[in-house]
Parts: C-alpha cells; structure tokens; sequence
C-alpha cells in the first residue's frame, strides 16, 4: 500500500499545469528554493539540476530581496510589486513585474513567486520536492484512476444520465464491485488526519465508506460528471470516519485527460465543513429566536443603517411612533428626535459605527405622527455583517414618557420642599434669636431689678437686727435674711443660666469653664475640658451656639448617663468649629433617641441638632464603646 504514498510518473506534467506554472516556490525561513518553473530557467539562463542547494538571494537583486523579507514578515497574503530585478547568469538585470503568495505546509511557510501564469510548462521536477509538496499540503488530497470505472459503466451499457437513472438499481447492486475499480494512486496526511487515522492501510475502507448505498445520490453525481465529460465539479457527502465519527465534507473533483482526451486521472480534494455546518445551524436557530423576539417584544426595536434611516422595525415600535411600516421606512432618525437631543444622539451613533463607542443609552423628545411629544429611551449597539463591517445597529427604544412626568413632578415638589426647608430654617434661626434676646432681656431684669431689691431687703433687715432686744424676734430676722440670701444666689445662677453675661464680658472659653466648674461642684462630676480654640472675632451667635450645645450635652449627662467622668473638647480648625462630648455612662439607644428627637419627643437633643444645622453643621451621636457610652460631635461652620 505504500506505493500510493508516490505521485504517478505521467501524472506530473498535468499537475505541474494546474498548480506550479510559472512559478519559484522557496521556503520562507531558509529562502532555499525547492523549485523552479522552466519559465525561469530559460530566463535567467541556469542550470540548476547538479546544484545541491540553490537560494533565492542568487538570482534577485539586493532590493527585491528586501522586498521579499518585507512581504515574509508582514501579515499579508499576498502583495504584487511592479519592479522586481532578477540576475541572468551572466549578472545582466532583468525587471518584471511578479505576484508573491504565502503559504503554510505543514511547519513550513512556503513563498511562490509567479510571473506569466497563463504561460504552460512541462519542465521536468524533482519528484521529491512536489511530493513535498502535495504530501505536505492543508488540504486532504487524493489522486486516482478512474479508468477500470469507465470500462466498467460501459460494461454495464451505462454511457449517460438517463442510462445511469433507468440501472440506479443494479449500479446500487454492484456498487462496491464498481467502487472497487477506482485504483488509489496518491494519498496526503491530510486526507488520513481528516478520517481518524495514520494508516495508508484504512484507505479502501474510507472510499468504501465515502461511496456506499448510503451516500449513492453522492456517487451517482460522481458518476454522471465523469460521463457527461466534467473537468471539474463539486458535491457535499457524509461519511464516517474510522474512528465512526460522521462528518461533512465538501468534496472537489478535478478530471485529467489523457492524450486521447479520455479520462484517465481524478484529483480529489476534501474540506470539512462540519463545524461549518453547525455554526450555520446556530445561527440560524439564532435567527429565529431573534426573530421571535422582535416581532414579540413589548420594547420598541429597531435596525438602523449608517444613514440612520430605518431599515426594519417592530410592531411595538411601530405604536409607539404612530406611523405604519411603509412611512417609517422612509423617514431618517432626525425627522423623529427633536432638538437639541437628535444632534447629540446622531453624534453618538456616528460615534458607534465608526467603533469609537461599544453602546450608547440616552433618552430624548421625540413626536410622534399625531404631533404629540414624547420621552423615548434609545438603548443602541453596533450589528456586524458576515464580513465584520459595521454597517447596520440595533436600537431599543422604551417609552418613558410617563417616568419623565413623575420626574419632572418630583423635581416641582423638591423644589417646593427645599423653600419650605428654607423657610422653616429661617423661621427657626429667627425664633431662636428672639429666644436668646428674651433670656438675655429676663436675664438683666433679675439682675439689676430682683437683685437689687433682694439686696436692698437683706441690708434693712440687717439694719433692724441693731435696733431689737427681743431673742425670738432677732432669730426670725436671721432666718428671713438667710432667705433672702439664697433668693439672691437663686435669681444670680438663673440669670447666668438664661444668659451668661460672662460670654459677652470675658469670651467663650472662660463662659464654658465658668458653668463646666459650677455643674461639676454641685453634680459631683469629674470633667475633663481641652480646649483649641483661638478665635477672638467669631460671631456672638456662634459663640452662643457652642455654649448651648455643650450646656444641653452636660445637661443631658447629668439627667441620663448615670457616669461621673465627662470629657469635653472644643477644637478650632480651618473651616470648622468641633466640639466633642464624651461620657463612659450607661449610653442609649441611638436609633430611638434620633427618631424621638426628630419627632419632637427629646427637645434637648433636637434643639442641639437644630442649632448645628442652622450654622450649616451636623451633629452626630453614637455610643462611645460596645454599646456603652455616648459620643456627640458637633461640626459648626465658622
């Protein structure tokens, strides 16, 4: 069987006239010819047969060689250059304008330089090297002698199609005697690697195959081109490999005649197209999945060329627009989209097609046929043809029409609430004012009014003390005066309280320092105080911010915490004023007490909010550690 493995003496001349005429074939890598065509012999005038090697740097010039290392290393396929320069044997230059092809057999890249296809050459070869050659090539090749099968037609009186119709039934009879008179001459590694197998052996059995009942439309083909004298012509077969794997494949059939015109040699020529096959199946199932969804889809679709005209549409695109299929075929995306949306939206789609953008999303105005004005939200990618050119996307379209209302409504009620914010922030920073003027008002008149006449009372009722004898009346008077005493200090802390003058006459700090000391003497708390604060020209309503925040921080402390160590800081920074409140007392719950406040059940911690927010702070509560503890944070802007 190993003698199939050789190309047939007679066979060489007809197949150098189909696939090496006027051509040098080197390799790629080396650059060493493997052959020569006698067109270029005769040319450049040489002699190569006792030649070991020969490369192609010998016969061209120092640019064309460069040239032809520029076409190796490039990624094309093939590349025509005008002025090529060969060298006779004699070094006399030679220019002709030649055709370079790349091809791989096998590992090797192979470079077939042509001139003058349409001359013929007979010019005897190396047997080796088309051997090579074919034995090498990507394409499974077989040659055989179809001669025995003509005589055995004739045998069988069938000499043309109709004969062959009426004796379909004794040809299927005899069809592995007939097969059996096709004589393999040549067989490549492709053609084996293609049916499963190493073996030159399983040949028999893979034509056996390749033409049995089962496939007999396939070799009735066959045998209809080889009577009605077909130099070339093609089918497609299944058939199964040795290792029973069914394939398709697209089978290629070129008849040689000899020199009395009849057929003698068959060269056949295998592409598998399987996977082909099933990616079309895909793609067509693809199809009709896409097509259903298109015709089914409550969303808007469309397909849109590069003019942006639409070239197919859906039913619910269809009533969104109000036109029927006729007149929106006619009409581009410009004459839909209002300004200024279609400028920015066409800008974008140019933008896709020219593949500068994967997708877009954006919602326009659009009007419809009936002239009303809508929302729509245009979801667009790119569609690329079988030859990856973008040439058509794909638009969803949504109707947002009443989404956008409920928007623009939101937007209307948001800016209604954020004046009735501003107004309530107003009303709040204008009441608190006043409430700081009445206590500063009600502050002095207990101090310079109730105050001095408490003074004034103590110091008659001192006077009296001088002027009576009697025991009993002298102890009421001290006890009226010891009253009076504690009304004086009463009326003094209250007056503090409402409004501590000592803001106004010494600052903040000393202010802080002053109630921090007084709470801590009369609640037996350790109070720690750090204070960073530098500023001399801030405002008296800030200063009175800070004095009330860290008044109801300790206030609440006092009420709440069940602690008797509080640390308090009062740090100035760039833009800010940050006040720390600390206590390791029971703590709360944050949630609850945040939500009370808001809701106006904890008016002490609302009223520290209030006052942060309207300085155009935040005021922040947490819990210390592990859930015990509070942590307050006031940021106040300066």
């Amino acid at each position: 069987m190993n003698s199939i493995r050789k190309i047939p003496k007679d066979l060489e001349n007809d197949l150098l006239s189909k696939f090496l005429k006027g051509k040098i074939i080197f390799s790629a890598s080396s650059l060493e010819i493997y052959f020569l065509d006698n067109i270029f012999l005769e040319m450049l005038d040489y002699d190569f047969q006792h030649e070991k090697s020969v490369f192609i740097t010998e016969i061209v010039s120092k640019g064309s060689h460069q040239k032809i290392v520029n076409f190796i290393k490039s990624k094309m396929e093939t590349l025509v250059i005008e002025e090529f320069s060969f060298f006779k044997k004699d070094q006399t230059r030679i220019k002709k304008i030649i055709l370079l092809r790349k091809k791989t057999v096998g590992k090797t890249v192979l470079i077939s330089l042509s001139i003058n296809e349409e001359a013929l050459s007979k010019d005897d070869i190396s047997e080796c090297c088309f051997q090579l050659l074919l034995e090498n090539f990507h394409e499974a090749i077989i040659i055989t002698d179809v001669s025995n099968l003509i005589n055995e037609l004739n045998n069988l009186g069938i000499k043309s199609e109709n004969e062959l119709s009426l004796k379909s039934k004794e040809v299927i009879k005899n069809i592995y005697n007939i097969l059996s008179k096709i004589k393999i001459l040549f067989v490549n590694r492709a053609f084996l690697k293609l049916f499963h197998t190493e073996k030159y052996e399983d040949v028999d059995l893979i034509i056996n195959n390749l033409f049995d009942v089962e496939n007999f439309n396939s070799f009735k083909i066959f045998i209809a081109s080889l009577i009605t004298n077909k130099q070339k012509f093609n089918f497609t077969i299944t058939a199964r490999t040795i290792t029973k794997k069914k394939i398709t494949t697209k089978v290629y059939i070129t008849t040689i005649l000899n020199h009395d015109q009849e057929y003698g040699k068959v060269i056949i020529s295998f592409t598998d197209i399987t996977e082909n096959l099933k990616i079309e199946e895909t793609i067509k199932r693809l199809e009709s999945r896409f097509r259903a969804v298109f015709e089914s889809s409550d969303i808007g679709i469309a397909i849109l060329n590069n003019k942006k005209r639409f070239i197919e549409v859906n039913e619910a695109l269809l009533q969104l627009c109000q036109y029927n299929i006729d007149e929106i075929k006619n009409l581009d995306l410009e004459e839909i989209v209002l300004s200024p949306g279609s400028k920015t939206l066409n800008y974008r789609i140019d933008e896709i097609f020219e593949q500068k953008r994967i997708y877009l999303k954006k919602a326009v105005k659009v009007r419809n046929k009936k002239g009303e004005i809508l929302w729509w939200k245009f979801t667009i990618s790119l569609i690329r043809s079988a030859e990856e050119d973008p040439k058509y996307c794909i638009a969803l379209v949504e109707d947002i029409t009443n989404q956008k209302r409920i928007e623009n409504e939101r937007e209307i009620h948001l800016r209604k609430i954020k004046k009735t914010e501003k107004r309530l922030r107003l009303l709040s920073k204008y009441l608190l004012n006043v409430q700081e003027r009445e206590r500063s008002y009600i502050s002095k008149e207990i101090h310079d009014e109730i105050g001095q006449v408490l003074t004034a009372i103590k110091i008659e009722l001192q006077s009296a003390l001088r002027f009576i004898k009697s025991k009993r009346i002298v102890n009421h008077l001290k006890e009226g005066i010891s009253l009076v005493d504690y009304t004086i200090n009463r009326s003094r802390d209250m007056s503090m309280n409402l409004r501590p003058s000592i803001i106004d006459d010494l600052g903040l700090i000393p202010a802080i320092r002053w109630f921090l000391d007084k709470e801590g003497q009369r609640n037996n708390l350790n109070i720690k105080f750090n204070s960073e604060f530098h500023s001399i020209s801030i405002s008296s309503e800030l200063k009175i911010t800070c004095y009330r925040i860290i008044q109801e921080g300790v206030t609440n402390i006092i009420r709440h915490a069940n602690t008797k160590n509080v640390w308090i800081d009062i740090l100035e920074k760039k833009e800010e004023i940050l006040i720390v409140i600390i206590d390791d007392g029971v703590g709360f719950d944050i949630e609850n007490v945040v939500k009370n406040a808001h809701e106006g059940k904890s008016m002490g911690i609302l009223g520290m909010i209030e006052r942060a927010e309207l300085m155009g702070g935040y005021l922040t509560i947490n819990n210390f550690k592990e859930g015990k503890g509070t942590l307050i944070k006031a940021h106040l802007r300066k």
